[in-house]
């Protein structure tokens, strides 16, 4: 198990609070952030490496957001 941090962010990309998680691998902490928190947008790291930015709802993508999902 590994521990990932996910950020909540605001609407400016301001971080709100943090909540950690154990869980087995990267792709793991990446569902359960979509499935747990789909309503709030969310950075999620593990260590010092940011994952991804996860959208919220079904939020378009932009181009220029390199770590969005």
């Amino acid at each position: 198990m590994n521990q990932h941090k996910f950020l909540f962010l605001d609407e400016r990309g301001q971080v709100l609070s943090t909540k950690d998680h154990l869980l087995r691998d990267d792709l793991d902490a990446l569902d359960a952030a979509r499935k747990l928190y789909g309503d709030h947008m969310i950075e999620v790291w593990h260590g010092a490496r940011q994952i991804a930015r996860v959208k919220i709802g079904d939020e378009a993508l932009s181009a220029c957001d390199r770590q969005a999902l």
